[in-house]
């Protein structure tokens, strides 16, 4: 499971996140933090565990809207 969604995160990584991904293109901007909160949440998942790990990393981002 951690895996798999450490895997989705990271194909949103290279495909629609960061300063050059589709996202940034049609919105603008890109994450103000560092790291990003894609990697901040894959760094929580690894040192905390799936489910607190996810629950710290959608922390942050819901902490942008």
């Amino acid at each position: 499971m951690t895996n798999l969604l450490i895997g989705t995160i990271r194909i949103y990584q290279n495909t629609l996140g960061g300063k050059r991904g589709l996202l940034s293109l049609l919105v603008g901007g890109g994450c103000k933090h560092s790291p990003t909160c894609s990697q901040y949440t894959i760094d929580s998942i690894k040192k905390h565990g799936t489910v607190r790990g996810l629950s710290y990393g959608l922390a942050r981002m819901f902490a942008c809207w």
